[in-house]
């Protein structure tokens, strides 16, 4: 009985214990850390995790949609350029983060006056702007990408395209392609806008 008992015991002590298991470090996971940092406001350790999670996976875009959101918070736009260059040439199929890598390159290339980069991008997902919805930070929305997109139109003179942005944003804003005075009403909502 004793022995029985001695065996029984064992048997659950063993049977409780769990093997040690070892942790593998994953693009995925610093990446998912990297934005849980983003959120709270540190950049500096949010690049950190970024940083970490391409020397795990260059192509994990999702990484690099991290690190240039980050590179635009730290104002160090000049970072990104090589990086967009980068996540451009690979693919994916989430149309969520082709948008949100879209929406980053907007913001860059806007903040160094590169109107028709920003067109382009605008472009490549002109049907799809109305889903965006940027997980990671509230102040950052569809209409952002819209009224940057609308400037870039006013500052390449295609008034009427920068018009036809403007009425997605304000539904019941008229105009008149005809108008002469229609880039100082264009100039006049954006502004209004931006007050907001």
């Amino acid at each position: 009985m004793k022995n029985s008992l001695v065996f029984l015991l064992i048997f659950i002590i063993m049977s409780c214990s769990s093997p040690t298991k070892t942790y593998t470090p994953t693009a995925k996971g610093a990446t998912r850390s990297g934005w849980r940092f983003f959120e709270r406001g540190d950049f500096t350790k949010a690049l950190e995790k970024f940083n970490a999670a391409l020397e795990l996976d260059n192509l994990y875009l999702p990484a690099y949609s991290g690190k240039i959101w980050t590179n635009i918070k730290l104002d160090s736009i000049a970072n990104n350029f090589s990086l967009i260059e980068l996540s451009d040439g690979i693919a994916t199929d989430s149309v969520y983060l082709k948008l949100e890598l879209s929406a980053a390159e907007i913001y860059t290339y806007f903040a160094v006056d590169s109107f028709e980069k920003v067109i382009n991008y605008y472009e490549s997902n002109e049907n799809n702007w109305s889903d965006f919805v940027f997980l990671h930070d509230k102040n950052i929305t569809e209409q952002n990408i819209l009224i940057m997109s609308a400037l870039s139109y006013f500052y390449t003179k295609n008034y009427i395209k920068s018009a036809e942005i403007i009425k997605k944003i304000l539904p019941t804003w008229e105009y008149s392609k005809d108008d002469p005075d229609l880039p100082s009403k264009i100039l006049n909502v954006i502004t209004n806008l931006y007050k907001k």
